[in-house]
C-alpha cells in the first residue's frame, strides 16, 4: 500500500496504463468527466519518474495513447482531451486482455506496472447459441490472471450511477475478480460521475506503488500497523 501527501506528487517509477470504458452506457457528458478525471489522477505522478498509456474499450478496446512520457502536465492533459467519444457494447475483459501488449510494446525500464480500470457498469455476457452464453465474470477470469501473474497492480473503479440493483451486484464481484488483492486497497466504487473527479486524488494515493522511504512511512501512519 503506497501513502503521498494528496498536495506532492508520486515519485515512483510506475508504468500506468488507463483502461477507460466509451461504452454506450456512459454517454458522451459522462465521457468528459471520465477523462478530466484521468487528467486529475495522472498530474499527480511526477512525469520524471512516470509513463502513461491509454486503452479506450466498447465492443472491442482501441490504444488511444501508447505507453510512453509526457514533458509536462499541460501536454498529458491536452492529450487525453483528444480522446473522443465512441459508443458501443462493454468488453472490459477484452480491453483487459489488450493491456499487456501495451506494457510490452514499450520500452523495458525497471519500475512497477499499473492498470487503473475505470468503468461505469459490469462487463458484458456473450451468446454462445440461442440461451446459451458465457458471464461476464467467466471471460474475465483469463485477463485478470494474466495480469496478476505478470505482477501488475491493477486498481478497479467502478461509477454505480444508472445502474440496477442487480448490475451493481454483478459490477461489485467483478470489480472484486479484476482487482489485485488485497480488495480493499484496489476496489472504489462511486456513487455517480460526477463523484469520480473529487475521488481522482484518493485514486491516485492508492496507486502510488513502489518501495517507500523512511519518511513515506512516517507521514503513512497506517503502514506502521
Amino acid at each position: 500500500m503506497a501513502c503521498f501527501s494528496l498536495e506532492k506528487k508520486c515519485e515512483k517509477p510506475l508504468d500506468i496504463v488507463f483502461v477507460l470504458d466509451s461504452s454506450e452506457k456512459i454517454g458522451k457528458d459522462n465521457w468528459e468527466k471520465i477523462i478530466n478525471a484521468t487528467s486529475m489522477i495522472a498530474s499527480k505522478f511526477d512525469l520524471k519518474y512516470a509513463r502513461f498509456g491509454v486503452e479506450q474499450y466498447q465492443s472491442y478496446p482501441e490504444k488511444s495513447i501508447k505507453l510512453m512520457k509526457f514533458t509536462d502536465d499541460k501536454s498529458l492533459s491536452a492529450t487525453l482531451a483528444k480522446i473522443f467519444y465512441k459508443s458501443g457494447g462493454k468488453r472490459t475483459d477484452l480491453a483487459l486482455n489488450a493491456t499487456l501488449d501495451v506494457f510490452k510494446e514499450a520500452s523495458p525500464r525497471s519500475g512497477s506496472k499499473v492498470v487503473i480500470l475505470i468503468t461505469g457498469g459490469p462487463s458484458a455476457q456473450v451468446y454462445t447459441a440461442p440461451g446459451k452464453y458465457v458471464t461476464g465474470e467467466d471471460l474475465l477470469v483469463i485477463p485478470t490472471t494474466q495480469l496478476h501473474n505478470a505482477e501488475v497492480a491493477v486498481y478497479a473503479i467502478g461509477v454505480q450511477e444508472g445502474l440496477s440493483d442487480a448490475d451493481k451486484k454483478t459490477l461489485t464481484a467483478q470489480l472484486g475478480l479484476i482487482a489485485s488483492q488485497p480488495t480493499a486497497d484496489h476496489v472504489k466504487e462511486i456513487a455517480d460521475f460526477a463523484t469520480l473527479l473529487t475521488e481522482a486524488p484518493k485514486i491516485a494515493n492508492l496507486s502510488c506503488i513502489g518501495v517507500l522511504s523512511f519518511s513515506e512511512l512516517i507521514t503513512c501512519p497506517r503502514l506502521l500497523i
